[in-house]
């Protein structure tokens, strides 16, 4: 066999590794590193000085392209490309890596050489064997030794017998090796060569030899196929949502006989024919008829008392009574009748049964195994509650008392689960590899984030930051109510939310890969607490304990695998208008509509005064609850219920003058009104409402008050409700049929909304493109898209797109339809409208809209009942792990339905025209004045940046430039914000600041219009 010159493992391992080595860039981005043949060639000779190698071998000599050391690594590395078992590649690789090169001795080393390396083809034969490519090995002399040996004995055979038998004389050549093999070796010579060699040597096999092996072969077959199918088929149990009966069906239709259809075949009788029976038959069926069945029969002692033949004279005589109609089960003591098993269906040929996937029980056994190794959780126990159930005993209704438990998995188990499952997605880089960074790096890390950097600033401490970046995540809360079996359940998860600082993005990982969706992957959320609870807030609180239990260890850091401490930070809670009111201790409806910035329900239709009012932090709420005296105590509603002496010593310890001569409705309204809808402290420091938010480490904990799914659902429902009072009677018809389309489904979804608000301005576009209602739509259909966008769509240009879009369409609903004409002005300007117009744009500029969607938490559900309906026994005690069990299990192989769902509906939207730049007519900024102001003060820093940056004045009309086509980002600024770097309430503050200065510079004649 020819050699491809390198022959050395070390140096074909080196060849490879040199040509293919992996780093990490300045920003923490790994790449491949681009082939270097100079480097290479120096590394080459660095590793293997003991080669001696002439220098002209790496020279690339006039008229060629390459030098011949570069054409033998091009040999190697074709090698290595080609199909050979991975396991087989790694360990090669191992064994000849560089570091095992430089820890042999030098003495060692000058053994080998670069071609034909006798020491690799003497001491790793195995592994050089097992190179695809060719490989030199050392001539042996035994092959030609063997042939003379065998040439001299065929020569002396031959001279002894002229007509030999050659038949003979090869079993007297093959009887002596396997003899001297035996003494010497202490295998059969035969043994070894057939498994050298295989079938070639065992000489031909009969139709019976034949048949055995084709039997043997099936067997390992269906054994293997018998090991794979009880490996996945507790995993398939739980993915497909069988319950373990139906699983049980299906197993037995697959893979044995149906009940009473038993294949053909001989049946096995003991009975001999009637004219070979001499035995007494009348008197012992006479016996046996008037036998007491309340007595077991014995049936060998029956027999030889009437002389039944043969050894089983029992089962003869038992038959015997069977053919003659007598019931023999009772005579053996059984109360029925035995089923007979069923055969197990044979495989073709009928010898070997088909694979049988495992039992029920064996399949509850690998689900306690996978339990116990950490791949699935059930959780713990958790908030004991005592209920009264009512049955039934002898005809009387009987109450017994019974305690449940709720079901909580701790956070600290989700957290390091998490971990373990985003690890492969992190920028967990080492002390060691930041401390290697220079400046210029380091800085360049903080700018592809948009973090800011002053270039006085510390080297260490940039690193630091660095660390904070890379190893903190932030988590979202969400609970709701649902209704599973006729019980009421709470359900609260946690989710990480996804940070390009901290995670790669799709173009690092795998940027061929379309369906890849990290951000999807990470921000799946994980079930924290079940809780058996009713919508009443009065139960849902005895999770309280368990919730803030968890929450006290938040602060701990866990290790990656790789030893780099990883911190979580609960950054917000998102849900619905009732979740969020109950988290954050606010009246249910009443007269104040949001809980973040205090709005009463009769102002959210005035844009100028919903957009000037401040967000309310969790900390100023406490404050404002613990202000008087009758606030601290530990209940839902601590101030409601107050007589009018509490009421006096409350409002003045609270700093109100209060009047003898007040009646007690006059006192409650004041302390409403200091309350702002506030009717507690928050849910979480309601045990103990002293306590600080630090104490729970939730300083930066913030209840978002825009849920993308709810909210647009809602409001989108109510300008289809109402948008058919102002429809031309020339396209009623057409608009009333596309709404219908969702208005009379059962189960209204959210894409169902949005894709039909697409469709109807589709149909007002071909009518009048420029009507109020074509712009209501036109920007509530652009909303809706920013809403559901992934965080690599958020820039600062997007940014001032939202906010302009969320103005635009509130001006024109207000100006439309201040007075709705199908619903009621509360209910159209109301919670749903007000998020949008006031919150949405305010979250966005923090936090990707995406990250903080329910949707998929809404679905885990919908996932929960059909578990419990479909796979449960319905006992309290066995409901909620089997739902915890089969949560995470869907979860390995859910389908990103909500990412499917915006694709089509982003192939909807296509149809529609290109968005163009946003423009307000001078017009409409007198027009609304308040309001115009309002919304510049909300894009100060958008102002501040001058203009012609991102927005112009065109004589009659101001221009934003915040269309598609326009740059996402200018170096003009303002930075990209993010919720790692600051908060709702800081930002704005800082916004009134800059717009103040705006002001007082009269540098800004668009906010003087």
């Amino acid at each position: 066999m020819s050699s491809i010159f390198v022959d050395c493992g070390f140096a074909r391992a080196a060849i490879k590794e040199l040509s293919a080595i992996m780093v990490t860039d300045a920003t923490g981005k790994v790449k491949q590193e681009r082939l270097n043949t100079v480097t290479r060639s120096t590394r080459f000779q660095q590793i293997f000085p003991v080669f001696g190698i002439n220098s002209e071998y790496f020279t690339v000599k006039p008229g060629q392209t390459m030098s011949h050391f570069d054409k033998h690594c091009k040999v190697v590395l074709d090698c290595f490309k080609r199909r050979w078992n991975p396991n087989i590649v790694h360990q090669y690789r191992t064994t000849f890596s560089t570091d095992k090169w430089v820890a042999l001795s030098t003495k060692t080393q000058k053994k080998h050489s670069l071609t034909q390396c006798r020491e690799c083809a003497h001491s790793y034969a195995s592994y050089q064997k097992a190179f695809p490519g060719a490989t030199w090995c050392k001539k042996r002399k035994l092959p030609a030794l063997a042939k003379h040996m065998c040439d001299e004995y065929l020569t002396q055979a031959m001279g002894e017998n002229e007509h030999m038998d050659v038949v003979e004389a090869s079993r007297d050549l093959a009887e002596g090796i396997e003899k001297s093999y035996k003494e010497k070796v202490g295998r059969p010579f035969l043994d070894i060569v057939t498994s050298t060699y295989g079938k070639r040597c065992t000489g031909k096999q009969n139709a019976a030899e034949k048949k055995k092996e084709q039997r043997q072969l099936i067997k390992k077959c269906v054994n293997h196929m018998q090991q794979l199918s009880q490996a996945n088929v507790a995993q398939m149990v739980l993915q497909e949502g069988l319950s373990l009966r139906s699983y049980n069906r299906m197993r037995l239709l697959q893979s044995f006989e149906a009940p009473g259809k038993r294949s053909s075949g001989k049946v096995k009788t003991h009975s001999p024919s009637l004219s070979s029976i001499t035995w007494d038959t009348s008197g012992a069926m006479m016996e046996i008829e008037n036998w007491d069945t309340t007595t077991k029969l014995n049936w060998s002692a029956l027999a030889r008392k009437y002389n039944v033949p043969g050894r089983n004279g029992g089962q003869v005589l038992k038959e015997y009574a069977q053919r003659h109609g007598v019931n023999t089960y009772q005579l053996d003591g059984l109360e029925q009748q035995k089923r007979d098993r069923r055969r197990k269906l044979k495989m073709p040929g009928g010898e070997i049964s088909v694979p049988c996937a495992g039992t029920v029980e064996e399949v509850k056994e690998v689900w306690k195994r996978q339990i116990n190794e950490g791949v699935f959780t059930v959780g713990e126990e958790c908030a004991p509650r005592e209920v009264t159930t009512l049955s039934t005993q002898g005809g009387e209704v009987v109450t017994q008392a019974r305690t449940i438990h709720s079901r909580k998995v701790p956070l600290k188990c989700i957290r390091e689960r998490l971990l373990k499952l985003h690890e492969p997605y992190m920028r967990l880089q080492s002390d060691d590899q930041l401390d290697s960074m220079s400046r210029a790096d380091v800085i360049e890390i903080l700018k592809r984030f948009h973090e800011a950097v002053d270039d006085s600033e510390n080297i260490m401490h940039i690193r630091h930051r660095i660390k904070g970046l890379q190893r903190r995540r932030h988590l979202v809360m969400w609970h709701d109510h649902g209704t599973i079996l006729g019980q009421g359940y709470i359900f609260i998860t946690v989710k990480v939310l996804y940070d390009p600082a901290i995670f790669l993005t799709k173009e690092e990982m795998d940027p061929h890969n379309p369906n890849l969706n990290i951000q999807g992957i990470i921000e799946k959320p994980e079930v924290h607490i079940i809780g058996f609870s009713s919508a009443a807030h009065e139960q849902q609180t005895i999770l309280i304990q368990d919730r803030v239990s968890c929450l006290k260890d938040s602060h701990i850091p866990i290790m990656s695998s790789n030893g780099i401490p990883v911190e979580d930070t609960i950054l917000y809670f998102t849900g619905d208008g009732p979740a969020r009111n109950y988290e954050r201790g606010v009246q249910q409806g009443g007269a104040i509509r949001c809980g973040a910035c205090g709005i009463q329900a009769t102002m959210t239709s005035d844009i100028a005064h919903s957009l000037t009012l401040m967000w309310r932090t969790l900390e100023e709420q406490q404050n404002i609850i613990l202000a008087g005296q009758f606030g601290k105590k530990a209940e839902l509603k601590p101030l409601s219920g107050l007589s009018k002496t509490q009421l006096q010593v409350e409002l003045t310890l609270r700093g109100i003058d209060v009047p003898s001569t007040a009646l007690k409705k006059e006192l409650e309204a004041n302390l409403q009104g200091l309350l702002r809808g506030f009717v507690r402290v928050p849910t979480l420091l309601m045990n103990n409402p002293c306590q600080s938010l630090q104490s729970l480490h939730l300083e930066r904990y913030t209840i978002l008050e825009c849920e993308p799914m709810h909210d647009l659902k809602g409001h989108i429902h109510n300008l289809l409700t109402e948008v058919t009072a102002y429809l031309d009677p020339s396209i009623k018809p057409q608009c009333e049929a596309i709404i219908a389309q969702v208005m009379t489904k059962e189960t209204k979804r959210a894409c169902d909304y949005r894709h039909t608000a697409i469709l109807l301005l589709m149909n007002l576009l071909k009518y009048d493109g420029q009507s109020p209602l074509c712009l209501i739509f036109r920007t509530i259909v652009e909303i809706s898209e920013i809403m559901y966008s992934s965080e690599d769509k958020r820039t600062t240009r997007s940014i001032l797109r939202f906010y302009n879009l969320t103005w635009l369409h509130a001006m024109t609903c207000t100006e439309v339809m201040y007075t709705p004409r199908n619903m009621t002005p509360e209910k159209f300007f109301g919670a749903y409208f007000h998020a949008l117009s006031s919150h949405a744009a305010q979250q966005y500029e923090v936090v990707c809209l995406k990250s903080v969607n329910t949707e998929n938490e809404e679905r885990i559900l919908g996932m929960a009942s059909k578990i419990a309906t479909t796979t449960s026994n319905r006992k309290p005690e066995n409901v909620l792990p089997n739902i915890l069990l089969r949560l995470q299990a869907g979860a390995q192989r859910d389908r990103n339905t909500l990412e499917e769902q915006n694709n089509s509906i982003r192939a909807a939207a296509k149809q529609l025209p290109p968005a163009t730049n946003t423009t307000v007519t001078k017009v409409m900024m007198r027009k609304y004045a308040f309001s115009w102001q309002a919304h510049l003060n909300r894009i100060a820093p958008y102002l501040e940046a001058g203009q012609g940056v991102w927005w112009d004045d065109r004589g009659d009309h101001c221009e934003f430039f915040d269309g598609p086509h326009e740059p996402a980002f200018r170096p003009e600024g303002p930075p990209l914000k993010h919720f790692r770097n600051t908060s709702l309430e800081l930002l704005d503050i800082k916004k009134r600041e800059i717009f103040k200065a705006l002001i007082e510079s009269d540098s800004m004649h668009i906010c003087n219009e």
